[in-house]
């Protein structure tokens, strides 16, 4: 008998190998440019004052995670330089585009200053805020330029904590949280026998903004319905923390018709010819 219980946040994560697993059988890369984790820190002699996080997946699509400099050392082309390091390292490393995500409050002037283009957005009536979605093209560049006073340099853990730190309370000065705590994550698992043979994995995260991690079901239960019970599953829960709307993103060769056939809708499509896919994002309003 087909069972679907709640999981923990470590079994979410397991989902999302195993649904990368699956998506390196079903659609091999030559591996350039996979599994990149890159941190930099700004420093003053041996003060901390800006860092950036970023990473790439198996498809060599890298995506810029966090950046930020504190408001004392802003305006002078510490942010920049930054940026033109992490970029660079992606370049190196053998991505051709790097994406990124940024609320109204934050910084897409600063993207649009260094050549990102927006390539979707969205409005969030329930809190006041507008999403955008940024891509810029990647190519080899002249090496970022910094005033003598300050250096940059590989974070380390505790560095790159206190980072994410300033960055998040920063956030949450200008627009204070719509839920419990930022990030709360739901994990659903299909078991059948005591197996797990499917599974899914979201989080809301800040201000009641629902997202889908990943979606995974083992071949043989594919084209069952399974897959529809998870997703309905997942948005009976954001539905219950009062989250009105969620959204994801998907590659081309992971059938990106499942979810418009759920009521989800398209919003943007970044491409990536050099690995031969795409990335489809969706949104859906969860109703009363």
């Amino acid at each position: 008998e087909m069972k679907i219980k709640s999981g923990t946040s470590d079994q979410g994560w397991e989902l999302v190998d195993r649904l990368d697993h699956d998506n390196v059988k079903s659609h091999p890369f030559s591996g350039k440019g996979a599994d990149l984790t890159i941190n930099l820190v700004a420093k003053q002699g041996t003060q901390v004052i800006g860092g950036v996080a970023a990473s790439s997946d198996d498809y060599g699509i890298g995506y810029l995670e966090m950046l930020w400099v504190d408001p004392m050392f802003r305006r002078q082309g510490i942010g920049q330089a930054l940026l033109v390091a992490v970029e660079q390292a992606l370049f190196k490393a053998g991505c051709r585009k790097v994406r990124l995500e940024t609320f109204d409050y934050q910084a897409p002037a600063f993207y649009r200053a260094n050549q990102y283009q927006a390539f979707g957005k969205l409005h969030y009536t329930h809190a006041a805020l507008t999403e955008y979605f940024f891509v810029k093209p990647l190519q080899l560049q002249v090496s970022p330029v910094l005033p003598a006073t300050y250096t940059l340099a590989s974070g380390d853990d505790a560095a790159m904590t206190w980072v994410e730190d300033q960055f998040e309370a920063e956030n949450l000065a200008k627009k204070p949280l719509l839920q419990a705590k930022p990030g709360i994550t739901f994990t659903f698992l299909a078991e059948e026998d005591g197996q797990c043979v499917g599974g899914i994995f979201g989080y809301s995260a800040m201000y009641r903004i629902g997202y889908i991690e990943a979606l995974w079901v083992a071949p043989a239960y594919r084209r069952k319905g399974l897959g529809t019970r998870l997703v309905n599953q997942l948005l009976a829960a954001f539905k219950e923390i009062n989250c009105p709307i969620v959204h994801l993103d998907t590659l081309s060769f992971q059938g990106p018709q499942f979810y418009p056939a759920l009521g989800f809708q398209q919003f943007g499509t970044v491409d990536y010819p050099d690995s031969g896919v795409s990335e489809l994002f969706f949104v859906k309003l969860i109703q009363d």
